[in-house]
C-alpha cells in the first residue's frame, strides 16, 4: 500500500498506518417526540442531524406538520441553516473552533428558529464563500451510490446502526490488496485556511449520519440512509412522518421527499445551488404549488428515486419489532422472532 502510494504521488505514508487507532467517542444524544435519539459527532453529520432534532423540537410538531403532511417550507428552511451552520463551524471536532455543542445550546436554536419566515430564504447566513461554476453536473444530478447501511435490534435489545462508506467506482484497487484508495479526501478543501482545509492527522467531514433511538431508557430504533447530504434531510422526513404524522414506518419511509441544495456540498466540486430544492414526481401537487409560492426553486426528480436516499429502519416496542427497507434502493428488510 505504501509503495503504491509512493509510486504514484499519494501522500499515505507507513508512519500513518502504524499510528492509526479507531476511536471510541461519544454520542450527541437528543430529546426528540418523546425519544432520545443518539447522533454521531462532528466528524461527521451526526452534529447536523443532531441540530436538525433540536430545531424541529423546539419548534414544535405544530410547525413540523401542515395538516396531515409535512411542512415542507418549513423543514427545508431549518435544513438550509443547518447546513449553514455546518458550513461555517463543524469540522474534524479535534480542529473545530467552537464546540460542537453549542451548535445544540437552546438560546443558539431559538435565533436559528426566528430567522424563517414565510418565503424562501435562498442562502441563509452565515454565507458560503462565492463559487466558480465548476463546468461539472451538479451532485443532485450526477449522485453516486457507494453508501450502504444497516440497522438491527435483536431479541434482547441490542441494538446497533452503521453507514460504512467509501467510494470505489471513482478511484483504483492497489494491486495485490483487492483494497481500493479512498476518495474521501474529497470531502477536504483545498483552499489553504479553510476550515476543513486538508491537514495532517485531520479527518475529512464526512456524510455517513446513522442514528439510534431510546425510548424511556430502552432500545427502539436504528435508522439511517446512504445519501450524501441527503442523508440528513431524508431521515428527518421520515421521523415526522412517524412521531408527528402518526404514519407508520413503511409509511414514513415510502412518502415522497423534498431537498435542499442551498449549501456548498460535501464532495468536490462543492457546488452550491442557492433557493434549489429538488422534490419526488409523485410529491401532492399542493405541496409543490405552495413551496413555489413561497418563493422556493423547484426541480422535479423521478419518483422514488434513489438520490432521494435509501433509509432503513429496524425498530422494537414491548409487542413486536418490525423493519423497513427503503424501495428506493437495493435492500431487505427482515424481522424474527418477537421480542
Amino acid at each position: 500500500m505504501v509503495d503504491f502510494h509512493a509510486d504514484k504521488g499519494g501522500l499515505l505514508r507507513a508512519e500513518d498506518l502504524a499510528s492509526y487507532e479507531v476511536r471510541e467517542e461519544p454520542t450527541l444524544a437528543i430529546d426528540f417526540r418523546g425519544a432520545q435519539v443518539h447522533c454521531c459527532g462532528a466528524w461527521c453529520q451526526g452534529i447536523s442531524m443532531a441540530q436538525t432534532l433540536a430545531m424541529l423540537e423546539q419548534a414544535g410538531p405544530d410547525a413540523a406538520r401542515d395538516g396531515n403532511q409535512i411542512n415542507l417550507h418549513f423543514l427545508i428552511e431549518v435544513l438550509k441553516r443547518v447546513f449553514a451552520d455546518r458550513e461555517a463551524h463543524v469540522t474534524d471536532p479535534r480542529f473545530m473552533q467552537i464546540a460542537p455543542e453549542a451548535l445544540l445550546d437552546p438560546a443558539f436554536i431559538f435565533d436559528r428558529l426566528r430567522s424563517i419566515d414565510e418565503t424562501s430564504d435562498p442562502l441563509p447566513v452565515p454565507a458560503a464563500p462565492a463559487t466558480v461554476p465548476s463546468g461539472e453536473r451538479p451532485v443532485f444530478e450526477a449522485g453516486c451510490a457507494d453508501t450502504s447501511h444497516v440497522s438491527v435490534i435483536d431479541s434482547a435489545g441490542n441494538i446497533f446502526s452503521a453507514t460504512p462508506s467509501d467510494p470505489s467506482y471513482d478511484t483504483v484497487v492497489i494491486p495485490g490488496t483487492g483494497l481500493s484508495v479512498s476518495s474521501r479526501g474529497s470531502q477536504s478543501r483545498a483552499i489553504p485556511g479553510h476550515l476543513n482545509a486538508l491537514a495532517p492527522g485531520k479527518r475529512p467531514r464526512l456524510t455517513p449520519n446513522p442514528i439510534l433511538g431510546l425510548k424511556d431508557g430502552q432500545p427502539w430504533l436504528a435508522m439511517g440512509t446512504p445519501g450524501g447530504d441527503v442523508q440528513v434531510q431524508a431521515m428527518a422526513q421520515v421521523l415526522i412522518g412517524m412521531l408527528d404524522l402518526g404514519r407508520t414506518p413503511r409509511e414514513a419511509v415510502e412518502a415522497p421527499r423534498v431537498a435542499t441544495y442551498a449549501f456548498p456540498g460535501s464532495f468536490a466540486p462543492h457546488d452550491v445551488h442557492p433557493n434549489k430544492v429538488l422534490f419526488e414526481a409523485d410529491m401532492p401537487e399542493n405541496l409543490i404549488e405552495g413551496l413555489r409560492a413561497r418563493g422556493h426553486d423547484l426541480e422535479q426528480w423521478p419518483a422514488r428515486t434513489w438520490m432521494a436516499g435509501g433509509v432503513c429502519i429496524a425498530l422494537r416496542d414491548i409487542s413486536h419489532a418490525d423493519a423497513v427497507a427503503d424501495p428506493r434502493r437495493a435492500g431487505t428488510a427482515k424481522t424474527g422472532a418477537k421480542p
